[in-house]
């Protein structure tokens, strides 16, 4: 008999030992929104601060003899917490792992409340051959994914499998028209198609709807809200003269620091968007001068970024941060804040401009990356091609000597790195549909262009950051009419302004239950 319990005994300390060590875990922390270390305790254990998210990697390692299913499951007291695994995961977050074999799967774990919250996970196990995970009360699988949002978008296009071609100025284009997709093969037709190309959308009106930072609700739209236009609510805006759609659709847009933006594409794997609101119904300048000497006649000067002791042009000042200093166009946008404008000629301004609710939040900024903007100028318009290839062109565009009009002496930059632009000349053209436009870009007026262009915006006319060649007219810039024409303008003209931005490439894409849409935008978080 004591052979027996001795016996028995022993069998029963196997199973438990068996049991405790068949896996083991841990969890290695990337911080994200933090600017502190973390060091996780409990091996499982993640605390995430409000309205963020942590990347880690959790390790799974099976010390069973034999092969068992396994998954991820995690739990928390806060509803408001969610944990998904990236699609470029080493390893899945579900399937089966060998005997003394390690699974690495990467996991976002993200907190959507308004206040921090603890997530525990744990391994699940179940059996290789028709063995179910056991999923304990109070756990979630984790079963979505989210990725990194250059990768998604390229793979959107790539897994077209029912490409189209469009043909322009002789380079012909191949199109995704299920996802609004396309290869712009850098504007040559001497880059082979599907190799190194800028993917973008193009199309009226492509899924290419995104939310950056803050916790997003669907129901963003909220009458009696109005943030833009100096209207204090709905009401107001359409006594106005305004439309109740133009109310609705284009001004009660925001919830507090939250914003719409829009994918125009990839571009050496940086996705940049643009805005999609106007930051103001101001009309602004692009750059305008005193009338004197050195002032173009008080037209302005067509140099985007510093050059030399020029500070560079009144609108990526209002735009960038670093111009506080100065007391118009002072970094205003940057910075949410309200003050004075360039508007016109001769340095004309426009006070008491607020950007309280059109500027960008704290979110917004974390994922902005610093870029290397092209200003090449173009001297005509012409095909798109001939815009992009002009854009990261050389061509010099400083005064002509003599030029009565012309007398700056500011030398002209190709390039310019900062944070905030606005979108190219080429951006517009190629936002069409090529299969239906075949047009140069001043004529993008009629049906083929405008009618299939995302980019065109019906209110008003908008700046490009594209300036002009002509030396003899060096405050010349491009910008869109509200017909959809790309035409030459002086710079001190006012128009409204569409910023445009390039993300950070390591920002991820939710895109569970979302499918880009304007009423149901991806969500864009710091990777």
């Amino acid at each position: 008999m004591k052979k027996k319990i001795v016996l028995i005994s022993i069998i029963i300390a196997i199973i438990i030992v068996s049991a405790v060590f068949l896996y083991s875990t841990y969890a290695d922390p990337e911080v994200l929104n933090d600017s502190y270390p973390i060091t996780l305790t409990g091996n499982t254990t993640v605390t995430v601060p409000a309205g963020s998210m942590k990347k880690i990697i959790y390790q799974i390692k099976s010390n069973n003899s034999g092969t068992v299913n396994y998954g991820i499951g995690y739990s928390s007291q806060s509803n408001d917490v969610a944990v998904k695994a990236y699609s470029n995961s080493a390893d899945a977050a579900s399937g089966t792992i060998a005997s003394n074999s390690y699974k690495n799967v990467t996991l976002a774990v993200i907190n959507n409340s308004s206040a921090s919250a603890t997530i525990t996970l744990s391994t699940i196990l179940g059996y290789e051959n028709g063995g179910n995970l056991i999923v304990p009360s109070g756990t979630t699988l984790v079963t979505q994914e989210v990725h990194i949002a250059a990768d998604y978008i390229t793979n959107l296009y790539t897994n077209d499998t029912n490409k189209s071609t469009a043909t322009v100025n002789s380079i012909t284009y191949n199109l995704a028209p299920s996802v609004n997709l396309m290869d712009d093969r850098l504007a040559s037709s001497s880059t082979p198609a599907d190799t190194v190309g800028n993917i973008r959308y193009y199309g009226a009106s492509p899924n290419n709807y995104v939310w950056l930072g803050d916790t997003y609700t669907t129901s963003y739209t909220i009458p009696g809200n109005i943030t833009l236009g100096g209207y204090t609510d709905q009401a107001d805006c359409i006594q106005d003269g305004n439309s109740a759609a133009y109310c609705t659709e284009d001004i009660v847009r925001h919830t507090g620091d939250k914003k719409l933006w829009r994918v125009i594409g990839v571009f050496g794997g940086k996705v940049k968007v643009v805005s999609a609101d106007p930051i103001s119904t101001q009309d602004l300048s692009w750059d305008t001068s005193a009338n004197e000497a050195g002032g173009n006649s008080g037209y302005g000067i067509n140099q985007w970024g510093p050059s030399g002791s020029y500070e560079g042009s009144d609108l990526m000042r209002l735009l960038n941060p670093g111009y506080e200093g100065t007391s118009i166009n002072n970094s205003l946008y940057w910075n949410k804040t309200a003050g004075t404008v360039y508007t016109s000629n001769n340095n004309r301004t426009t006070s008491n401009v607020s950007f309280a609710n059109t500027g960008l939040s704290s979110s917004e900024k974390a994922l902005i990356d610093t870029a290397t903007w092209y200003t090449g100028a173009y001297d005509s318009v012409s095909y798109v091609d001939a815009h992009y290839a002009a854009e990261r062109g050389t061509t010099g565009k400083i005064c002509s000597s003599g030029t009565s009009e012309c007398d700056d002496i500011v030398v002209r930059t190709n390039t310019w790195s900062g944070k905030v632009g606005l979108i190219y000349a080429s951006d517009y053209g190629y936002a069409a549909n090529l299969a239906q436009c075949n047009q140069t870009l001043n004529e993008y007026y009629n049906t083929g262009c405008v009618d299939t262009n995302w980019l065109k915006q019906s209110s008003w006319g908008n700046w490009t950051m594209s300036p002009h060649a002509n030396s003899g007219y060096a405050y010349i810039a491009f910008s869109v009419d509200n017909y959809g024409i790309l035409h030459d303008v002086n710079a001190c003209s006012g128009y409204w302004v569409w910023p445009a931005i390039y993300l950070k490439p390591n920002v991820i894409i939710d895109t569970n239950s979302n499918d880009g849409s304007e009423q149901y935008p991806y969500v864009l978080m710091l990777n």
